[in-house]
């Protein structure tokens, strides 16, 4: 019985281990009333895009420095909108919608900060949030919805 008893424990610990590093890992701050996840939009974006070989590494790359970038990846580009380095935990970028007009992408997205007071990790992040959109030929527009009026910010095409 003892045996059965450590096989148990052992299973629970290993599961709330996992549960705990999945929960804890880097990458954007989920918004569930947002946007659309990896199903992507009516404009076919998929919010949320999860890059893996030669993407991960471009967005890795770029995660340091605040900034709008835009790179074509195949048949699509990825937007990544990062926050750069920021000093605790409590921060992220949303993705409140994705759309196409006449003038191409319009991204609008808001920053999260925490509040004063707010009980945070003391540890260093890189808030990102990535779009995949179809390469298209077509501008994009970020715009930064955060304040009562939008703020389009700069975009760098690589």
């Amino acid at each position: 019985m003892g045996d059965m008893r450590r096989l148990t424990v052992g299973v629970l610990v290993a599961l709330a281990v996992g549960a705990l590093l999945a929960a804890c890992r880097p990458g954007p701050v989920a918004d569930p009333g947002a946007g659309p996840d990896e199903s992507g939009d009516a404009s076919g974006a998929v919010i949320g895009h999860q890059p893996v070989g030669e993407e991960l590494a471009w967005v890795e790359s770029r995660t340091r420095e605040a900034g709008v970038y835009v790179k074509k990846f195949g048949d699509h580009r990825l937007v990544l909108i990062a926050m750069g380095e920021r000093p605790t935990a409590g921060y992220g970028v949303v993705v409140d919608r994705v759309a196409t007009s006449e003038d191409g992408w319009v991204i609008d997205v808001r920053f999260i900060e925490p509040a004063p007071g707010d009980i945070v990790a003391q540890v260093i992040t890189y808030p990102y949030e990535v779009v995949k959109i179809a390469d298209d030929g077509c501008g994009v527009t970020v715009r930064d919805v955060t304040g009562e009026e939008p703020v389009e910010l700069a975009v760098t095409v690589e």
